[in-house]
């Protein structure tokens, strides 16, 4: 929905004298110079400048002054600073976020406390260089063939190829690429994921349906209420919806009590019921390329998601807690970041407008079948949906709309971000020097970026210290530290459970859920 956005870091030279004259006004010049970009890097607001300069950190004579003569820093390299790469390939959408940490903003992953929630927003905790977003429809024909299309693949190798580009031209630090439903459903996944690996240099990691509702949630940590102790995640993809349901605590992640993935996107919900239209003869019904959606197929749908909640619902009692005022509802979406900016009458989609607002029940009814009502030509016309989404658009509606008859909560918080932000908080919590995440699929390699055309290198390992991460050269010092104690107290470094004990609590696990 963005342009994507360029960026070049700035950085006062260290090293100048603490109280001089000349440091002090090149520190002026350099600031006039950076204008808005100095004040926004203030403010810790995420948004770039017209043309294009981000203030990386500041530096100054005061500081400069105070740094004079203090010792660096020693112990465990942490990721308070670099830069980061989180790509999200769904069935609809190949997205990609590249972020630096900033401090003082909030904390990862974490909802907002209650006494930040009145008045501003949380500062974020990353300023974003760059982001990409391309609709590809890696799965096209997936609902009738089972397999990805070789134009398909082809559109989408395309993008990652521009990602690629963009993740060296940013020397970034650590990266991590998923892909989601549509590679989990397709036949030809291995084969697709290592064509990525040899022609892009990108290794794609298969999340199941339970991994991508948390990341989905902990993008979505900051827009929070912890005024409100219960929250309703979904998320409506191209391939499948996540819901998660959360119990919140403000200053603390997230806790996920329940969750669930259901296998119904705007791309497979709208070439199933295109394809059952040409069976039948219904010249009314969807298709991909370009009628619209008859009254009661729209409706069948939103009554197929209301079913597949229902159980959900039941074995949750989240309509005892509706009744006491004590859920909140969030979307992560385009169906409802474009519905938000149709409420909102944004002539052009506005992120900065879109997330974090609020739509009531009655505003997405009105909206919902005010675009039923169109045809396809009209809603391609709308500049917040446009001609690549204007058939996905009432599918979306109608999973939506289901959702809401099983939680009829009259206000929904609409949230551009997910899984690419959640995605940048684990990889900025965990230390530098820790291997991938715990709990990953990864089919090649082990970083996420590899050289295009080169060989894997080699079958990841779950056991300590193994090739594909397990225990530091810190952290195995620290073991061997504590067996040399032991032995030195007459205890027998190698009895049962001497070696495990001591690496269960000086290994620990990279996850940075733990940390």
């Amino acid at each position: 929905m963005t342009e994507p956005l360029s960026s070049q870091a700035f950085e006062m030279k260290p090293g100048a004298p603490a109280n001089s004259q000349a440091n002090s006004q090149a520190h002026t010049v350099a600031r006039a110079q950076t204008g808005e970009a100095a004040k926004n890097a203030q403010k810790g607001d995420d948004r770039q400048p017209a043309n294009g300069t981000v203030v990386a950190h500041k530096s100054g004579p005061n500081r400069q002054a105070r740094n004079q003569g203090r010792a660096p820093r020693t112990g465990r390299k942490t990721n308070a600073s670099g830069v980061f790469a989180a790509l999200d390939l769904g069935t609809n959408n190949c997205r990609l976020l590249v972020a630096r940490r900033v401090p003082g903003g909030h904390r990862l992953g974490e909802v907002p406390a209650a006494r930040t929630v009145k008045g501003s927003r949380p500062r974020p905790p990353f300023r974003i260089l760059e982001s990409y977003s391309r609709i590809v429809r890696l799965g096209e024909g997936l609902a009738l063939t089972g397999a990805l299309g070789e134009e398909a693949i082809s559109r989408t190798l395309a993008s990652l190829k521009a990602c690629s580009s963009i993740i060296a031209n940013h020397r970034v630090d650590k990266v991590r690429c998923i892909a989601t439903e549509a590679c989990r459903a397709a036949s030809n996944c291995d084969d697709f994921l290592e064509r990525v690996r040899r022609d892009t240099g990108l290794t794609l990691e298969l999340i199941s349906g339970e991994e991508e509702a948390q990341l989905g949630f902990m993008g979505c940590a900051p827009l929070m209420n912890p005024r409100r102790p219960y929250a309703l995640v979904f998320d409506i993809g191209g391939g499948s919806t996540e819901i998660s349901w959360l119990q919140i605590k403000g200053g603390h992640r997230p806790r996920a009590l329940d969750s669930l993935s259901l296998p119904m996107g705007v791309v497979t919900l709208a070439e199933r019921y295109a394809a059952r239209a040409q069976q039948t003869g219904n010249s009314g019904a969807l298709s991909v390329k370009g009628q619209t959606l008859s009254d009661a197929d729209y409706h069948a749908i939103r009554q197929e998601m209301a079913a597949a909640l229902a159980d959900f619902e039941r074995r949750n009692r989240i309509a005892t807690h509706q009744r006491q005022a004590k859920v909140q509802l969030i979307g992560t979406s385009g169906t409802v970041t474009t519905l938000s900016a149709l409420v909102q009458g944004l002539e052009r989609y506005d992120r900065s407008r879109v997330d974090g607002s609020y739509l009531t029940i009655n505003a997405i009814e009105r909206v919902c079948q005010r675009l039923l009502a169109m045809d396809h030509h009209e809603r391609a016309n709308l500049q917040s949906i446009g001609t690549h989404r204007a058939d996905l658009v009432l599918p979306g509606c109608a999973i939506l709309q289901g959702i809401l008859d099983i939680f009829p909560l009259q206000r929904l918080r609409v949230a551009d971000r997910g899984l690419r932000e959640g995605m940048l908080y684990e990889l900025m919590a965990q230390p530098r020097d820790a291997g991938p995440l715990r709990g990953k699929t990864r089919r090649h390699g082990e970083e996420g970026l590899t050289k295009p055309g080169s060989k894997p290198g080699g079958k990841p390992s779950n056991k300590p210290g193994g090739k594909s991460g397990g225990r530091s050269k810190h952290q195995r010092k620290r073991t061997q530290h504590a067996m040399a104690n032991a032995k030195g107290d007459g205890r027998n470094a190698k009895a049962p459970g001497g070696h495990q004990q001591a690496h269960k609590n000086h290994g620990g696990s990279s996850d940075p859920a733990g940390s």
